[in-house]
């Protein structure tokens, strides 16, 4: 019996004994694996920066600076006002496109203008640029490929890009990736919006020419827009120098704050009862786009009118004229009785005198 249970003992611890065995094992291997994985990570993070070091000074090569570059010159002017997709009817359109760049010459473009906005087929007078951005170098090397505008080469040799367009009559950037350097050269362009063809444009790109004399008018004036409770004073006053036109615009409410004609800011030239504004007129039978801002909502909202002046609404202001005539009239007036009241006084001084004389020659007689 004693025998029995030695040998069940001894099976026993020798059991546990390996099953310890088995945990050292198992404990051993997770150990380096765990040593593995951390070795795997370090080297990977240290080669992840080391990449992104590379990665980054790569891409700053790829950027032609100033000295890599030819002379630019500004393109458009301070004086235009921006047209955006809104503004130009749907179609394609031949146009021309100024450059600030000599080395990017762009020779022709046809702006295609749809409801969901513009883009523009341009051809260079060269084929050193493999594709375009729009945007500067910096923006390019950090943009996606699918961004990039590739060049389709013409039957006559020529690189036409579709880019798209924000904008026309404002400085854009445009970078092209020289087949040469291999670098993004830097350039800015310009949509020049007058050099589109008549009836492409909904919008006017300066205030419009009146056939008037110089001079005070009444003009009709039509308000459209907003949610139509909102007038203004109509016939409103139209001052006319030299042919353009200033609109005088009296709102129905104390409550607008400022105006936005053609992207222009404009305050009110009032600072008691309905708010009042002048503003330049750009268009005439034809409705023209402003924004008011209003401040009687719970906060400063802006709101798109349609402003339209008749030509056929023009009159002459006579009011200056008629006080002007009626001063006049009152100046002569005065002279004239200033005249006739000395020259009654003349005749009664002489009939006077004569009287006094006569009386005195009587007594010279007795």
């Amino acid at each position: 019996m004693r025998k029995r249970n030695t040998e069940s003992m001894y099976y026993r611890y020798k059991g546990i004994i390996g099953e310890v065995r088995i945990v050292k094992a198992l404990c051993s291997i997770l150990a380096i694996g765990l040593i593995l994985g951390l070795s795997f990570k370090v080297k990977a993070a240290t080669t992840d920066v080391t990449q992104d070091a590379v990665s980054d000074a790569d891409k700053s090569s790829m950027i032609a600076s100033d000295d890599e570059k030819a002379p630019a010159t500004s393109v458009g002017s301070e004086d235009m006002i921006p047209i955006y997709a809104k503004d130009v009817n749907e179609g394609s359109y031949d146009m021309e496109v100024e450059s600030s760049s000599s080395m990017f010459r762009i020779v022709a473009c046809k702006l295609n203008v749809t409801s969901s906005g513009m883009s523009a087929d341009i051809t260079l007078g060269g084929t050193g640029y493999l594709k375009l951005y729009m945007g500067t170098g910096q923006q390019a090397v950090e943009a996606d490929e699918s961004e990039y505008s590739q060049y389709n080469e013409g039957a006559d040799g020529a690189y036409t890009y579709t880019v798209p367009v924000e904008a026309l009559n404002k400085p854009l950037e445009c970078t092209g990736f020289s087949k040469k350097k291999e670098k993004w050269y830097d350039h800015q362009i310009c949509f020049m919006a007058d050099t589109l063809p008549d009836g492409a444009l909904k919008v006017a790109l300066k205030p419009v020419t009146l056939d008037l004399k110089d001079g005070k008018y009444k003009a009709d004036v039509t308000l459209t827009g907003g949610s139509g409770k909102a007038t203004i004073e109509s016939p409103a006053e139209l001052n006319v120098s030299e042919g353009a036109g200033t609109l005088k615009v009296t709102w129905s409410s104390p409550n607008y704050d400022y105006m936005v004609v053609h992207g222009v800011r404009y305050e009110p030239v009032n600072t008691t009862g309905n708010s009042v504004f002048e503003i330049p007129l750009w268009n005439i039978d034809e409705p023209m786009t402003v924004i008011a801002d209003t401040t009687a909502m719970s906060t400063p909202h802006e709101i798109e009118y349609d402003i339209t002046v008749t030509y056929d609404g023009i009159k002459r202001d006579n009011g200056g004229m008629i006080a002007g005539i009626l001063i006049i009239i009152a100046i002569i007036a005065v002279a004239v009785t200033v005249t006739y009241t000395d020259s009654r006084k003349k005749k009664q001084d002489a009939k006077d005198k004569q009287d006094t004389t006569d009386k005195n020659d009587k007594a010279d007689e007795k």
